[in-house]
């Protein structure tokens, strides 16, 4: 009997195994809607969205998989507006993958907010679309959060500030391997804006982005640390002409490594912009720009830095790669220092 009766306090103790709740908007789930899919959810479930459009502002709490069945192209969380998730104090754990996230706006964070100590991972989905008065029209981390951001598409997203991420106010985000393709800032940064935060911006594509001055990448002020990392920067422009950066800018005292990047056919003004004490330029490749670097060349263009054509297989579609007598490769050792091998998000590799 007393064994018995330990056993049973045992079972009682056992956490409860991780369930599914599967959302479907013509009823044949548990829930019609990713709201009430999330509602329902405990910590550690999988919400499951079938095929459709959601028509949704989603405020996400427990530590939740939302994911979808089908993929980004067969799933639509369409903001109308608004904004399309919103994380507050979502706990390590919580991924958020598999959707096309359209149609936000307001002044910020139009497809996705991480506030107040959220730490969400980001994967496989499409934000479109979203235009915001503000900045991070894609995605906003701010407020001592952090995000694992990778293998998505950011395409057509708009917004003064840093139209697809903005990273602000003591956060940290991983981005890696996603494709950001014709966003367009009307001041500063067109694809990715940090400030006062911690990002690795790694593997990407930037293809066809267009800014006022701060490029596809913008670092500024103290405490804000950036390593932009073996990304291919092709096609991005500036309208601000000399004064304004097509790939990179730093200044205002941010901590930048710019290593292992190609830069190739960006035009109306100069590839990088270096204008901060604490910047380091190593191992990259320059192609066909406008212009190459402003800054303290003497200091900067070291470490293995060259102008050399990168042979890419497709110029109109980096993600593609490198053709196969590229300098940038060693025959059958993949990419070597100072080149890497392009990479895409969903639905471009």
């Amino acid at each position: 009997m007393k064994r018995s009766g330990i056993a049973l306090l045992l079972l009682l103790a056992a956490p409860a195994a991780a369930g599914t709740i599967v959302v479907d908007p013509d009823g044949g789930g548990d829930v019609r809607t990713l709201q009430a899919g999330v509602d329902a959810a405990a910590p550690g479930d999988t919400v499951l969205a079938l095929p459709g459009y959601y028509c949704e502002n989603l405020r996400l709490g427990p530590r939740v998989h939302l994911s979808s069945r089908d993929g980004a192209a067969a799933t639509i969380l369409d903001a109308e507006g608004g904004r399309g998730l919103d994380c507050v104090g979502c706990p390590e754990g919580t991924v958020v993958e598999g959707f096309t996230i359209r149609g936000g706006g307001g002044q910020f964070a139009g497809g996705m907010m991480l506030y107040g100590n959220s730490h969400v991972e980001i994967r496989d989905n499409v934000f479109s679309g979203n235009v915001v008065e503000h900045s991070g029209a894609g995605i906003t981390v701010q407020y001592f959060s952090s995000a694992h951001i990778h293998d998505n598409l950011f395409v057509g997203n708009r917004a003064p500030e840093a139209a697809a991420i903005v990273v602000v106010v003591s956060s940290r985000a991983r981005i890696a391997n996603n494709v950001f393709r014709e966003n367009e800032s009307t001041l500063r940064s067109a694809c990715v804006g940090v400030n006062r935060g911690w990002i690795v911006v790694e593997g990407n594509v930037f293809v066809d982005n267009r800014s006022f001055t701060g490029g596809a990448v913008h670092a500024c002020r103290p405490a804000t640390h950036a390593e932009i990392l073996g990304n291919t920067f092709v096609g991005n422009r500036t309208s601000h002409g000399a004064r304004g950066a097509t790939c990179i800018r730093a200044y205002l005292d941010a901590e930048v490594v710019v290593a292992k990047n190609i830069f190739a056919y960006n035009d109306t003004g100069p590839a990088v912009i270096a204008e901060t004490p604490s910047f380091r330029l190593e191992g990259n490749v320059f192609w066909e720009n406008e212009e190459d670097l402003v800054g303290d060349w003497l200091r900067f263009w070291t470490d293995g830095n060259r102008i050399e054509d990168p042979r890419l297989c497709d110029p109109r579609d980096p993600a593609a790669g490198l053709a196969a007598d590229s300098p940038c490769l060693i025959a059958g050792a993949g990419p070597r220092p100072g080149c890497p091998q392009p990479r895409g998000g969903p639905g471009v590799r």
